[in-house]
């Protein structure tokens, strides 16, 4: 059975045109796959948006972050495992705080220090763009792992203030 992310916004009562950004958090391979299913959402591509119709430098090119759908989602730059690469931040989540949907940037939920060099442009701009976010965000989504918190200690470990 073919398990596409359509089926699953489906399910939650979202269909394709309800979505207005889709985001690839990084460019590696892993990271571009379906992005046909959302025809008439505006593409974030690093530095890149684009639509049906034409591609432009985003906000990004020379901003630090941009607002995505609401105030309580956001864009920001991260990068580290790619020039480009970014994590997207969803406030004042139920239950959660802040979540951070960080694609690459964390790959794995088993060790928050793991890094796969094979996915590293560059290991010094990975490790701020990762204390960047462990200080922003109360819950972590890996690129490769299942949401989690973000410990107390982490946040610590991490010069958090």
């Amino acid at each position: 059975m073919i398990s596409l992310p359509i089926f699953g916004l489906a399910a939650r009562g979202i269909g394709q045109k309800g979505v207005d950004y889709t985001v690839v958090t990084s460019a590696h391979p892993q990271f571009v796959g379906n992005l046909n299913l959302f025809p008439t959402s505006r593409l974030l591509f690093g530095w890149l948006m684009a639509s049906w119709r034409n591609i432009e430098q985003s906000p990004l090119f020379e901003q630090d972050s941009m607002r995505l759908c609401s105030q309580n989602t956001q864009l920001i730059k991260a990068a580290g495992t790619t020039p480009d690469a970014g994590v997207v931040l969803v406030y004042a989540v139920d239950g959660m705080g802040t979540v951070a949907i960080a694609g690459d940037l964390f790959m794995y939920d088993d060790n928050l220090s793991r890094l796969d060099a094979a996915f590293v442009w560059d290991d010094v701009m990975v490790q701020q763009s990762r204390r960047r976010i462990v200080c922003l965000a109360d819950w972590l989504v890996p690129g490769h792992g299942v949401p989690m918190p973000i410990s107390r200690a982490t946040k610590q470990q991490a010069g958090c203030s």
